[in-house]
């Protein structure tokens, strides 16, 4: 049951800049409805929606390598962690790194291979994952909605008044970047908090 399972998302969120900027640190890559220059903010959000690990790179780094990166430090998985993630991260690279880390990724599918010879490369987590969508695709959808709780914490981190907006013209250069996305991760945690407390004081 889901109660017995401890979950955990891997997410990204584009942070654009002009065209025409000049910044030497962002990339062209791909977002939402074409192309666009930039950067990536990658996260790891927990199931009750805080941030413990995120990085930040130029927008043409591909999330699951991203991930592969956060993997090593982030919370020990055991065979109750499933990691939920969209299409994206459906890589067998990363597949195999969370199963050796002892838990599972659920993506949603970038297709459900039949070759022999295209199974037997894509190894043994992956190749799992592939039969699990194609013998319980309910089951799966179904788990896969509770990648709610990630982007109901993107909505939050970037919602209100300090919340992660586009990039101002000022912030270009990828340490300014970081720490101007840092600085609102903290207060993203900040009003996490007093959330939390009112919600225990009632």
């Amino acid at each position: 049951s889901l109660t017995a399972t401890v979950l955990s998302y891997l997410d990204g969120k584009p942070l654009v800049v002009g065209g025409a900027s000049k910044d030497p640190d962002a990339r062209r890559g791909h977002v939402m409805g074409g192309s666009a220059k930039g950067y990536k903010l990658h996260a790891w959000v927990s199931e009750d929606r805080r941030i413990p690990l995120w990085s930040l790179t130029p927008l043409n780094v591909h999330e699951s390598h991203v991930a592969v990166e956060l993997l090593q430090h982030g919370p020990p998985l055991s065979q109750r962690s499933l990691i939920l993630a969209d299409g994206n991260y459906d890589d067998h690279h990363l597949h195999r790194a969370v199963a050796a880390a002892g838990g599972r990724l659920i993506a949603r599918p970038r297709g459900l291979a039949a070759h022999p010879a295209t199974l037997r490369q894509m190894g043994q987590a992956r190749r799992e994952h592939v039969r699990c969508w194609r013998d319980r695709a309910p089951l799966m959808r179904m788990l896969l909605a509770q990648r709610c709780h990630a982007e109901l914490a993107f909505a939050h981190l970037c919602g209100g008044i300090g919340g992660l907006r586009p990039l101002p013209p000022w912030v270009r250069k990828l340490p300014r970047v970081c720490r101007w996305v840092g600085a609102k991760i903290i207060l993203y945690h900040a009003r996490w908090h007093l959330r939390r407390r009112c919600q225990a004081s009632g």
